[in-house]
């Protein structure tokens, strides 16, 4: 198999390890469609590039992911934060690259452009990929 790029491998191994929390997962482009409550959306992935050598790259791929839920159930947030987070820490060892990470922001917020009253988190999370 081809090498690919250390955002598309990073991509790839989050979305599946995201599914394995139970709830929906879907890319933002796929945010119209009706979703139960919690889920996650993986916005992007992005990647900066850096010769290490001839044939050797790295890189700095950055994720940013979301939580959706309802403000009420603060608890099951909590519990789906910690695994997303848990999962963001463990992803290592791609099939090419392995990453580190390196930061992690978060940005918790009340949404109120709906029916109801929701609890939106932004995850921010860089790695170091080699």
């Amino acid at each position: 198999m081809a090498k690919q790029s250390a955002r598309f491998e990073l991509f790839n191994y989050l979305f599946k390890a995201f599914s394995n929390t139970g709830v929906p997962v879907v890319r933002l482009k796929e945010l119209e469609q009706e979703l139960p409550y919690p889920f996650i959306v993986l916005e992007t992935v992005e990647d900066s590039i850096d010769v290490l050598s001839f044939d050797n790259y790295g890189g700095d791929p950055a994720v940013r992911a979301h939580i959706w839920n309802i403000e009420d159930d603060l608890a099951s947030t909590d519990e789906l934060y910690i695994k997303t987070q848990e999962i963001l820490f463990n992803a290592e060892m791609l099939p090419s690259y392995r990453v580190t990470l390196e930061n992690i922001d978060i940005n918790d917020t009340t949404d109120t452009t709906t029916n109801q009253t929701l609890q939106h988190i932004i995850i921010d999370a860089s790695y170091r990929a080699s």
